[in-house]
């Protein structure tokens, strides 16, 4: 409600009357009491010419309590009508005072709905048409649509906890939170729609109405938009069904095509098209014969028929002598067939064409290979049948079955299952239903060879020899028929016995001969051993046949051996070879093998037959007279040596000692300090040539098969004591013990000890004054090492190989001190102690940097030998 003072005193200066019938809107003078006093031209067009009352045309009788003191401006229906009130205090043309009314309408109301009509219609979601509604209808201040499922769409002002929780069935009033709510059901899955507006005030019946008529163009839009979605959806799965047709049409392997009642032709697909070798889009609307002048009258007759009886022409199947100049040499299979309607209307003729040469070229071919193959059945010396499993019988026999059992084709046909069966040998029928029964396991491909007896026709036994596959499987892979080939082999059985027969009686020679007899075929592989071949080896007899026997011979002699007996100059001659061969108890025995080539009768070489004899223990004696001999040889050899070499030794000293002595004979009368030294020279030269004769002793006895003394010792400490006493006599050496380990053991105490001293005794001998000499004694596992090295002069590389020979010394004229003496055995006499404990020694050395003595012992603790 507004004040407008200025417009009520202008208005109170004009006769209310007059004023009215000017304005173009409608207008009128009431009293307070809203009775009608003057109307004008403009209130009767819209209302007509009877109304009295305001409260006639104004529904919201509240609002006519106002008092004609102040104007009052409202929205409001008036009638039919919606628009702006505006109403003036004024004085009728009685001097009382009234209201001088005006109404401004706005669009009218079935222009109202018919524009919310059309915007519903655009809106695309549900969302959208209540905002809608808020721009048609303005004195709404909020819209609400809630499912059946409880979803709300909210648009405009609407309070939270408004809804309806239960659907009405008709309209319904709700007032609440200052707001007036008219829910409105819709016809249309359950909806309901309210509308809201402000005040909780009530609704005009026209207001019902026109809200009504909104819910209604609601429902009808809702219901629109599923419909337009429904029918998006459908399009896409036409568009889908349509692709997924025209993509079977394209790919399938033959001719699709559909002609009209005219039988023009309204769709081929591509192997159509390929077949008549035009596009696609040449034959729209044409008939073939158009296409193909004089072609196909007989196919236009053919689809003619279809159209007239309503039946399909289905297998029909063409040669270019039906269709004259179209695709020479081609054969075709057409299938014709009505396409009807639903009410059975018929549309048109469809087609289904497939080029079927190929097909017809190979049944020709086949037919030709079957004449083809049933010459070679009737000409080949082979019985050929057919065995079905269903009708438990062969079904088929070429002609060879006359020539090895006497009967024909047709009077095997015509014999009973049990006279067939009683063909078949008695001692036969065991195996016979065991290779039944292996034939349904073979693969593809597989055949199954047999041999047996069967009666001919004269009542005689025929052996067979036959090979058998599988020739027909159903589905399933299970076999329905056999194929078989069969060869009269009763004569090379025969001869096969005598054979047998002839073979048993060798066999029974054989196997009481002493020796080991073997036979071999051309290429070496064995095919026969008698009994004393196998009581030699322990192996049963057929793993020795081919080329088993191989694994007998002693690996070193076999690639000699082979290289012999395949030798292309020796073959089919007489050969003697001389190996090892491996007996049952794991020993290689020594065997002298005898061959003699075999040859048929005819002349062909068959391979050979030998035998081997057992030479071992003789070889075993020729072997040992051989070492014996050789041994006498050496040591007579080392007897030399050891003469010779001795003799040169000792000639040394004897040498000195004599040349002294002379000197004392022929100079008696010598100065006191020569005689001395004289006498310190033979001494020295005696002392040295005691030691040469010891050593050459010890060698001696060792040569002899002189044994160690074996003890537990500890030989960590014998070691020691050599050092020590070795350390005490030595002062013009640096002398380093180093590491030195815990070792019990079993050895000789007096030659251990002899060893330790010759090697420290030859580093001290061999190292310059100032020099080093270390020792070290190591336990490593189950090996003791004794480690002894100097700075001395070092050992040449020439003669590092040569230091355990006895008597050698290396070149003296190389050392550039005195000769340090010795006697050129102690390493030897070293060698022989480790080597009598069962170890090694070895030197390392280097000349101008010193030498390491290295001996490593096993750690025994009982005398193995």
């Amino acid at each position: 409600m507004n004040s407008q003072n200025s417009t009520t005193q202008h208005l109170h200066a004009l006769p209310a009357e007059d004023l009215i019938q000017v304005l173009s809107d409608p207008a009128w003078i009431s009293t307070t009491s809203h009775l009608l006093q003057s109307v004008n031209a403009a209130f009767r067009d819209c209302f007509g010419p009877d109304v009295l009352q305001l409260g006639e045309l104004f529904p919201e009788q509240a609002l006519l309590t106002w008092e004609p003191t102040n104007p009052v401006q409202v929205q409001v229906h008036l009638g039919s009508l919606f628009g702006t009130l505006s109403l003036f205090p004024c004085h009728t043309s009685a001097g009382e005072t009234g209201w001088l009314g005006i109404f401004r309408p706005e669009v009218p109301e079935g222009d109202r709905l018919q524009a919310l009509h059309a915007a519903l219609a655009s809106a695309e979601t549900p969302q959208q048409m209540l905002q809608q509604i808020r721009q048609k209808l303005p004195h709404l201040v909020g819209c609400i649509l809630v499912s059946n499922t409880g979803e709300e769409r909210v648009a405009g002002n609407v309070p939270e906890h408004l809804s309806a929780r239960h659907a009405p069935d008709s309209l319904m009033l709700q007032k609440a939170a200052g707001v007036s709510v008219l829910w409105c059901p819709l016809p249309f899955q359950a909806f309901t729609v309210g509308f809201v507006r402000a005040g909780e005030v009530g609704w005009t019946e026209l207001e019902q109405v026109i809200l009504q008529s909104c819910s209604l163009l609601l429902a009808d839009a809702l219901e629109r938009m599923q419909l337009r979605k429904q029918q998006h959806e459908l399009q896409q799965v036409q568009e889908e069904t349509i692709a997924r047709l025209q993509a079977i049409l394209d790919n399938a392997p033959v001719g699709i095509g559909l002609r009209n009642t005219e039988l023009k032709i309204e769709l081929v697909n591509r192997k159509a098209a390929e077949y008549n070798q035009q596009p696609s889009e040449e034959h729209q609307n044409r008939t073939m014969n158009e296409m193909f002048p004089g072609a196909f009258e007989k196919v236009e007759r053919m689809l003619q028929q279809v159209l007239t009886t309503g039946e399909p022409l289905l297998d029909v199947e063409l040669t270019d002598q039906d269709l004259p100049g179209f695709r020479k040499g081609h054969h075709w299979q057409l299938n014709y067939f009505p396409v009807k309607s639903r009410d059975g209307r018929t549309l048109g003729v469809g087609s289904i064409i497939q080029d079927i040469t190929a097909r017809k070229n190979s049944e020709m071919a086949l037919r030709e290979s079957q004449h083809f193959l049933q010459r070679i059945a009737d000409t080949v010396p082979t019985l050929i049948y057919v065995y079905d499993v269903r009708q438990r019988k062969n079904i088929y026999f070429n002609s060879e079955l006359k020539n090895i059992l006497g009967y024909t084709p047709v009077e095997m046909d015509a014999l009973d299952q049990t006279s067939a069966s009683s063909m078949i040998h008695p001692d036969e029928l065991p195996a016979t239903l065991q290779h039944y029964q292996r034939l349904f396991a073979l693969e593809a491909g597989e055949t199954l060879p047999r041999e047996y007896r069967m009666r001919h026709k004269n009542g005689s036994w025929r052996w067979l020899y036959t090979r058998e596959t599988v020739f027909v499987r159903d589905d399933q892979g299970t076999p329905l028929q056999f194929l078989g080939g069969a060869i009269d082999i009763t004569d090379w059985k025969e001869a096969q016995q005598a054979i047998l027969e002839s073979e048993r009686r060798f066999q029974l020679v054989a196997d009481r001969a002493p020796v080991m007899i073997w036979m071999a075929d051309p290429q070496g592989n064995a095919v026969f051993h008698n009994q004393s071949w196998t009581e030699f080896t322990g192996r049963p007899p057929e793993q020795d046949l081919g080329t088993g026997w191989m694994d007998l011979m002693h690996p070193e002699d076999r690639a000699r051996l082979l290289g012999n007996f395949m030798d292309p100059e020796r073959l089919q001659q007489p050969f003697e070879s001389e190996y090892r061969m491996l007996r049952h108890d794991g020993q290689y025995r020594w065997v002298v093998d005898r061959g003699t080539p075999r040859f048929s009768p005819d002349g062909q070489f068959r391979g050979f037959i030998g035998a081997c004899i057992d030479i071992h223990d003789r070889k075993l004696a020729e072997d040992a007279l051989m070492q014996s001999e050789q041994k006498l040889r050496e040591l007579s050899e080392a007897q030399k040596r050891f003469v010779a070499d001795a003799a040169h030794e000792l000639r040394t000293p004897l040498t000195s000692i004599q040349g002294n002595l002379d000197l004392f004979v022929r100079f008696p009368h010598i100065p006191e300090d020569e005689k001395k030294e004289i006498l310190s020279d033979v001494q020295r030269e005696a002392t040295r040539l005691g030691r040469l004769v010891n050593d050459m002793l010890q060698l001696a006895r060792g040569d002899a098969g002189a044994t160690l003394r074996m003890d537990t010792i500890h030989l960590d400490q014998v070691v020691l004591d050599v050092w020590r006493d070795l350390e005490r006599v030595s002062p013009n050496h640096t002398m380093q013990l180093l590491q030195v380990d815990e070792v019990e053991m079993l050895g000789d105490p007096d030659r251990l000890r002899q060893l330790v001293l010759i090697l420290v005794e030859n580093a001290l001998k061999y190292t310059p004054r100032g020099g080093a000499v270390n020792l070290e004694f190591r336990k490593l596992g189950e090996l003791a090492e004794l480690r002894v090295s100097d700075t001395g002069i070092g050992i040449g590389p020439e003669d590092l190989p040569r230091v355990f020979e006895r008597f050698y010394r290396a070149d003296r004229s190389r050392h550039r001190s005195e000769d340090p003496g010795g006697t050129g055995l102690g390493l030897p006499i070293a060698k022989w102690i480790v080597e009598g404990h069962g170890g090694e020694i070895h030197l390392e050395s280097e000349m101008g940097v010193g030498t390491t003595a290295v001996v490593r012992l096993p750690i025994r603790f009982t005398d193995e030998g």
